[in-house]
């Protein structure tokens, strides 16, 4: 009985030897695929930002070109158009840049530059990129002056990330001859940036 008892203990370590053997390779299959992947991801986005950055620099630099050449002959709207995608195409080669850096997607963190930032004035750039699409949809932006000062201390291209969802969402899903409001105000030690619009919005429940 002992050896009928011992020869089926053998047999179960066999089994389950052969059962994590199996495993194993099963695991490192999938490593080698993870580690196939990651390389694929990394050379993709290093191909991304070569094919990005460059059409995207060759706008920048026109806008660069039409708006120290254009002088006297270029109209206060077309002017301001060209600030426009001059402004607009460097916060995308921003976002760019944040898009491709490997270390950050690699940690899953995000940097954050803190400066001193007047947020009314970032809010009306923001909403004059968006004037030929609220003109089309026949919305009016209006940025409404404070009567306070205000200042703050934030990161930049977070802040224009922000209002321009935002300001986006509340044309996009508004009524035709509707208004979109950017309103700031002082909070105690904060401002409060506020976006409105005479859209449906959202029911409560």
């Amino acid at each position: 009985r002992l050896r009928e008892l011992n020869g089926r203990l053998e047999a179960a370590v066999q089994s389950r030897t052969a059962d994590l053997t199996t495993a194993l390779a099963a695991l490192d299959d999938q490593r080698r695929r993870a580690e196939q992947a990651n390389r694929a991801k990394s050379d993709f986005l290093a191909n991304m930002s070569h094919e990005l950055r460059t059409p995207l620099n060759a706008v920048i630099g026109f806008a660069d070109l039409l708006r120290l050449g254009g002088g006297a002959a270029l109209s206060e709207r077309q002017a301001e158009a060209i600030d426009q995608i001059h402004t607009a195409g460097r916060h995308l080669l921003g976002l760019i840049e944040e898009v491709l850096d490997f270390a950050k997607i690699e940690s899953g963190k995000l940097s954050v530059s803190i400066e001193a930032i007047d947020p009314l004035a970032v809010a009306g750039s923001v909403a004059a990129g968006f004037g030929p699409m609220a003109d089309k949809a026949g919305i009016s932006v209006e940025v409404t002056p404070s009567a306070d000062e205000l200042a703050v201390r934030a990161d930049h291209l977070r802040l224009r990330q922000v209002l321009a969802n935002l300001i986006s969402n509340a044309i996009k899903y508004n009524r035709p001859g509707g208004l979109v409001e950017v309103r700031a105000r002082v909070e105690g030690d904060r401002v409060l940036l506020e976006v409105r619009d005479t859209g449906l919005g959202v029911p409560a429940s």
